[in-house]
């Protein structure tokens, strides 16, 4: 029982290494197919919620922010125009998005509430403060690198 957890460990199947334990110690033991089914299933669910994490590690999000905790009235964008965006349409559109607004309406927690929606569902995104963008493109242009800034959504802050 413990080698095959651990083989299956090893090769880091560590959603099936769990459900496998599980499956292993079950009174009842369920059939062949729907073992393999369960392991399958774990297996692919544990690789969703790691791929997520590591999407929302890189995103580099100063901090999170979701829609749950929106302020619409403080923001002349509605819920029906959030809920569009938040479909990623604008990304298989290749659409930009600009969000202009004074101090405190809200355009940095849409940016990153809408990078973690899209994350979510599995897009890339990334959160970058202008000058730090700027200064990396120039880096980049200087040492002969074509941009490296593939994703399909990005949020720049303007600062100043």
């Amino acid at each position: 029982m413990n080698a095959l957890v651990e083989g299956l460990k090893s090769l880091r199947l560590h959603g099936m290494a769990g459900c496998a334990h599980d499956l292993l110690v079950a009174r009842n033991p369920p059939s062949l197919t729907t073992a393999l089914r369960q392991l399958i299933e774990a297996e692919t669910v544990e690789r969703r919620v790691r791929s997520i994490e590591y999407q929302m590690r890189i995103a580099k999000f100063p901090h999170h922010k979701d829609f749950a905790t929106f302020d619409y009235g403080i923001s002349s964008v509605a819920k029906p125009e959030i809920a569009q965006l938040c479909t990623g349409q604008f990304t298989h559109d290749a659409h930009n998005l600009i969000l202009v607004g004074g101090t405190g309406t809200g355009k940095t927690h849409i940016a990153i509430a809408l990078g973690t929606t899209l994350i979510n569902h599995g897009k890339k995104a990334r959160f970058h403060n202008a000058v730090d963008l700027i200064n990396a493109l120039i880096r980049e242009q200087a040492e002969g690198n074509a941009p490296s800034r593939r994703m399909h959504a990005f949020a720049c802050q303007a600062t100043g």
